[in-house]
């Protein structure tokens, strides 16, 4: 577990730089704020051609090999979220993972809330999504998207909802670059009764629960 929060915490340090990344540590122990993202699955994604790249569902067959290629992940912790029916798509560049994602329907625990998560009817919840630090621009986030994109159409899923952290900034400009749109936010701040949960927008705090809402008819939209 140590580990796994050191690596987490290199690579935040490789996206913000080494000031903002030791700047934002202290701020985020105090207190954490998460950006809800809602894409319609019939979104479109400009995707460049990429030799020798492939998108498929990770299986016992490739366990060893994904988790060579991720530090930050083990086969308990693949075969835990197995069991919890998360599904990881991962790309794959000549052999090696160069980005991957997991998602789910229905609920998810999520460990950095202590909540779980519930979509509303329809959605497919995005838990994770990351490009290894040397494979980014390359891409490979994008080639994974549109694979996403076309197996929730199959699997009837009409929307992805997910959490961005505050503090990151790429993956917030990239989700808006595709199309995603901010909805609300959820998060806590540390108090001498302890956590102090917040939800906007479009969540709701229901006991254990984060509730998505669902989204509001066109006639509504055009009524407010």
């Amino acid at each position: 577990m140590l580990r796994t929060h050191l690596i987490h915490a290199r690579d935040i340090i490789r996206d913000l730089g080494l000031r903002r990344g030791l700047g934002m540590g202290p701020r985020w122990l105090q207190a954490r704020r998460f950006h809800l993202g809602a894409s319609p699955i019939d979104a479109t994604v400009a995707v460049a051609p990429l030799p020798g790249a492939r998108c498929e569902v990770l299986t016992e067959r490739d366990l060893q090999a994904f988790v060579r290629g991720c530090q930050a992940v083990s086969s308990r912790e693949v075969r835990r979220r197995w069991r919890a029916r998360q599904e990881c798509l991962v790309c794959w560049i000549d052999g090696e993972v160069a980005a991957y994602r997991w998602d789910t329907a229905g609920t998810a625990y999520l460990p950095y809330l202590s909540r779980w998560l519930r979509g509303a009817p329809g959605d497919g919840l995005v838990l994770e999504c990351r490009t290894l630090p040397g494979r980014r621009r390359t891409g490979a986030g994008s080639l994974l998207v549109e694979a996403r994109f076309a197996r929730a159409r199959r699997q009837g899923i009409r929307r992805h909802v997910g959490l961005i952290a505050e503090w990151n900034r790429p993956s917030l400009a990239w989700a808006a670059s595709l199309g995603w749109s901010q909805l609300g936010a959820i998060g806590y701040r540390w108090t001498l009764r302890g956590r102090r949960y917040f939800a906007e927008g479009a969540l709701r705090l229901d006991g254990d629960d984060v509730a998505v809402l669902p989204p509001a008819p066109v006639e509504s939209l055009r009524r407010a």
